[in-house]
């Protein structure tokens, strides 16, 4: 072969490696900007206190979901992203028009190949790409986006963010522009329009021509390390740039605010410590700027710090708006490192404050809500702070929305509560008409104020009366008045209701029980032998309010004839909690090996951890059924108690291969040195399978006594025992050597304690 083709060879080689190495960027990417909080949404008129449903729109594009948050318009009309389509309904919930935004699904599917196989990945992300490649293939990539963000502007036009194009639609769906920046990606929470420009960012701060789409100026960032995040526009027309700088480690992160006139040109750059969340937002005459490690700082216009605050419970990403003169941002989980044998996150704390602050930095008050806000906050223009969550304080595994509205004092009171989960999307329109979306469907509804009279002779009997309308609005109304009345007349009719053909009634009615309280604890356990999802989940979730009451009839449901309703109440005993733990210790010990299976099962889901557990737990790992052995062992491990070593050593000489695993798994995690010896002599173990599930458990004890055995098991004749002792071996020793039993030889030989 000759030079020149091998050399041609070589070129084409790197370029399909960097054109991978990009593609998988850009996945990252992508997963990336979903997770940003969306536009704060803001109406001059009040809105509603006590809500009603007006409308319910079900989107009538298959198996599509509501991607994003929706905008409102002056006239009432709802702008919906639906995948990849923007769609306009009216004020009473009608489709008028959608616009589709072209995708590629040959590049949505190398997109999707080439992130599921990035494991046999080997090259390094570091790489500098040649700009060509990297350009074309963003481009590409970009092609793979959906709606991802719209704006509605003053004279009724819409523009659409997807990957590097925007899209303005004149008010009946036609598209008057499309602009499109090889360059650049954008997103929305940087878009923002005057009477004759739109100015977008993303990775340079672009300004296009508001009638027709031309380019007026770009300006890059000019700085390797720092890409442009958010922005925010000042009454005068000075665009603020928000970067961040010197890469995600907490060391060396920065956010950085820049000043920029409308000509591109730089007034000002302020930088702080700390990697920024993906907003900047603007309060009387203040730029606010929220570090991921909690920090919130306000600058003035020209640049200097005007004060700070430390949060004490924010995460990753978190949502905060602002009004004329307050910041309104939210307490997040804080999830521990994720534990790749687990499946889960380590450690996990529940923090669901939303704080208020003043301009001067003081906080105006602080309020807590039953859940993790989800999305982006809605406010009115009365002070009134609307927010939705999605219902983890009590350690869901399928969590219920909440719709909340928090007074301008700080009270928070429930207005919905969805049949099955929360969605992104939240918004305030005209008249004060608030857009929820309902559950992880496609479907939005529209609340509006309800005046019933709730004082009024007979009330109670004519909503009774209504629970049996043919309109499911009315149907829902009436079950959610009927809770807030807390008349025992209509525990029965409610009862009955949780069997109705709509999902969203059955869990108004379910929650109007859990308002009614003790007296209704009867029905709610009734109900709970009633097979459908939508009836089952909303049930539990009233019985685990209601709580201590409740525990004693669940107790006294396990004995009962139906599966559905012994399987319903350790669920509810599990997500209960604290109260829940006597009941739970009588499940695990029940007859029907259903029972305790199930409790396990919840106990592992809901997290519930209590002494009390623990022996009844231990009395299982010597069940006759193996099912029931291996995850006693499992919920053993998640207690994390030392009185199941011993217990947990005897079952590493289990006869099923299951047990051996989990009892393995569960020591190493108690990191007990007692396990040590049964660990290394389960490593010599005839059965592979044996030796493959000890080796991981024994590199978590961190014990060096086993770093010689481990070194052993490198040569071990099969390939799945080699790789977990190489695993066990990183880490013990917090390095990465590979799997040569030499290179690791020498390294101990080197760092063993005593070598000088």
């Amino acid at each position: 072969m000759s030079r020149p083709m091998k050399q041609c060879e070589v070129t084409l080689m790197a370029i399909a490696g960097s054109c991978i190495l990009c593609v998988i960027a850009a996945a990252v990417l992508l997963l990336s900007l979903a997770a940003y909080p969306g536009h704060a949404s803001t109406s001059r008129c009040p809105g509603p206190r006590r809500v009603r449903i007006k409308w319910r729109w079900e989107q009538p594009f298959g198996d599509a979901w509501i991607s994003g948050c929706a905008v409102t318009d002056e006239a009432g009309n709802v702008y919906v992203p639906v995948e990849d389509r923007c769609c306009c309904l009216s004020p009473d919930g009608d489709l008028i028009w959608d616009f589709r935004v072209p995708r590629s699904s040959f590049w949505r599917f190398i997109l999707a190949l080439l992130w599921h196989s990035r494991s046999w990945c080997s090259l390094p992300w570091n790489w500098q790409l040649p700009d060509s490649g990297a350009i074309f293939l963003a481009d590409k990539m970009a092609m793979c986006s959906g709606v991802e963000s719209m704006v509605v502007s003053g004279d009724g036009s819409v523009l659409i963010v997807s990957g590097n194009r925007i899209y303005a639609l004149d008010s009946r769906g036609k598209r008057k522009w499309r602009y499109k920046d090889k360059q650049t990606w954008f997103w929305g929470d940087t878009l923002w329009q005057d009477e004759k420009t739109v100015y977008l960012c993303g990775s340079a701060l672009v300004a296009v021509d508001a009638d027709t789409g031309q380019v007026k100026w770009r300006r890059f960032s000019g700085v390797e390390d720092e890409h442009p995040i958010g922005s925010a526009v000042s009454p005068d027309g000075t665009w603020y740039l928000l970067e961040a700088a010197g890469g995600p480690e907490p060391q060396t992160s920065q956010s950085v605010v820049k000043a920029v006139n409308t000509d591109g040109t730089v007034l000002w750059e302020r930088r702080l410590a700390g990697e920024p969340q993906p907003r900047l937002v603007m309060f009387d005459n203040l730029l606010c700027v929220v570090t991921r490690s909690g920090y919130v700082y306000a600058l003035d216009v020209e640049g200097q710090l005007a004060w700070e605050y430390h949060l004490p419970d924010t995460g990753e990403t978190t949502s905060y708006a602002v009004s004329a003169d307050t910041l309104y941002i939210a307490g997040q989980d804080i999830p521990g490192p994720w534990d790749h044998e687990l499946g889960r996150f380590s450690v996990e704390q529940h923090n669901h404050n939303v704080y208020a602050l003043n301009s001067d930095g003081s906080v105006r008050w602080t309020t807590w809500l039953k859940g993790s806000v989800w999305g982006h906050f809605a406010l009115d223009g009365e002070g009134s702070v609307y927010a939705q969550v999605s219902d983890a304080a009590d350690r869901s595994m399928v969590p219920r929305g909440i719709v909340y509205r928090i007074t301008p004092e700080g009270t928070a009171d429930e207005l919905l509560v969805k049949s099955d989960g929360t969605g992104a999307c939240l918004a305030l329109g005209a008249g004060g008409v608030l857009y929820t979306q309902l559950g992880w469907r496609g479907t939005l509804c529209a609340l509006e104020e309800d005046d019933t009279d709730l004082t009024q002779p007979r009330v109670v009997e004519r909503l009774t009366a209504e629970l049996a309308d043919d309109d499911w609005r009315k149907r829902w109304n009436a079950a959610a008045r009927l809770g807030e009345l807390g008349d025992v007349r209509a525990i029965r009719p409610l009862a009955v209701t949780l069997r109705d053909k709509d999902d969203d009634v059955k869990a108004a009615a379910a929650h109007a029980l859990e308002r009614l309280g003790e007296p209704a604890i009867g029905a709610l356990i009734e109900s709970l032998k009633i097979g459908d999802y939508f009836v089952r989940e909303p049930v539990i979730d009233a019985l685990a309010h209601i709580g201590q009451p409740a525990a004693p009839a669940l107790v006294a449901a396990l004995d009962t004839d139906d599966w559905d309703g012994r399987r319903g109440a350790v669920q509810t005993l599990a997500k209960m909690g604290e109260p829940g733990v006597p009941g739970l210790v009588i499940a695990l010990g029940h007859d029907s090996p259903d029972v305790p299976d199930a409790a396990m099962f919840n106990i592992g889901c809901y997290h519930v951890t209590d002494e009390r557990l623990v022996e009844p737990l231990i009395a299982l790992l010597t069940d006759k059924w193996n099912h029931i052995r291996e995850c006693a062992a499992t919920a053993l491990e998640r207690q994390g108690d030392r009185r199941a070593v011993e217990p947990l050593i005897a079952a590493l000489e289990d006869g099923d291969e299951s047990v051996r695993s989990a009892a393995a798994q569960a020591l190493g995690r108690l990191q007990d040195s007692r396990a040590l010896e049964p660990l290394v002599a389960a490593l010599e173990h005839a059965d592979a399978n044996v030796r493959r599930e000890a080796a991981v458990p024994l590199g978590n004890l961190r014990d060096l006594r086993a770093v010689d055995p481990l070194i052993a098991a490198l040569k071990d004749e099969n390939s799945d025992v080699r790789e977990r002792a190489a695993l066990a071996l990183r880490i013990v020793s917090q390095e990465d050597i590979g799997t040569d039993p030499g290179a690791w030889q020498k390294w101990w030989d080197e760092h063993k304690p005593g070598t000088p």
